[in-house]
């Protein structure tokens, strides 16, 4: 019997860029320096955002804060260049900071330089062992990168250290899925799913992973899951399986 062919994604629900740190202001920080930072937090958008970040930088040139503050400000206005020039500044004046490593390394993930990205986020794991998103983020970027058994040792490592952690549990079982392990991927998504009931991407995910296990009932049941899901309304309602449609799979952000 001749099976229609229907494109389904497979799903990850985190996105890297909502994780840009800030960190506390350094104590020896001139007043007026200091001053401009604040005002700068506060700032209602981005170019004045910057522009104070600058005043404060002028007033003290090894202000860390404040070249960090303002790689965030224009990674979020796209220009990602200056952002990248703000966190060597930072970092030269701060080596041994692991925040500005994570910051820069997202950067470097935006350029698609993931061997930089990961160099930046092995440095914020030496730096702090137990940085859960660096660990989280890295095996993110590995999993772009086609190198799938090293996000699941990431995952692994970050679902250790946050075993309540739904989202790591699902990029894993992205990672298992794009080994054909569907068992572990199956058992990945489950385990999302009993930590977050509401979790429409999981039960999406579960769903491509039981087609390709021939459970069609199964796989349909977790398609109606995730129609049931607000968020989820839009992607999902065209996506039955009741044809035993065969599924592309495809990564997307």
């Amino acid at each position: 019997m001749f099976l229609p062919k229907t494109k389904f994604f497979l799903l990850f629900s985190f996105l890297i860029l909502s994780h840009l740190q800030l960190y506390p202001v350094e104590t020896d920080v001139k007043p007026q320096a200091k001053a401009y930072y604040y005002k700068a937090l506060q700032a209602s958008s981005l170019q004045e955002k910057i522009d104070l970040c600058t005043k404060a930088i002028e007033c003290q040139f090894n202000f860390t804060e404040a070249y960090n503050s303002r790689g965030l400000a224009k990674e979020n206005t796209g220009d990602l260049k200056g952002a990248i020039s703000d966190f060597n500044l930072a970092i030269r004046l701060s080596p041994d900071n692991p925040t500005l490593y994570f910051n820069r390394g997202f950067i470097k993930y935006s350029l698609n330089d993931f061997t930089g990205a990961i160099e930046d986020y092995n440095k914020a794991i030496e730096l702090k062992p137990d940085y859960v998103m660096a660990i989280y983020n890295r095996g993110f970027v590995k999993y772009n990168n086609g190198n799938f058994d090293g996000a699941i040792d990431d995952y692994t490592k970050t679902i250790e250290l946050a075993p309540t952690d739904c989202i790591a549990y699902n990029s894993r079982g992205i990672a298992w899925f794009a080994k054909e392990d569907f068992k572990n991927s199956i058992a990945d998504f489950s385990k999302a799913i009993e930590l977050n009931s509401k979790y429409s991407d999981a039960y999406y995910n579960r769903a491509i992973s039981k087609y390709h296990m021939e459970d069609y009932d199964g796989a349909d049941a977790d398609f109606i899951s995730a129609e049931n899901s607000k968020q989820f309304q839009n992607k999902s309602q065209d996506n039955r399986v009741k044809n035993k449609t065969e599924v592309d799979l495809k990564n997307k952000l």
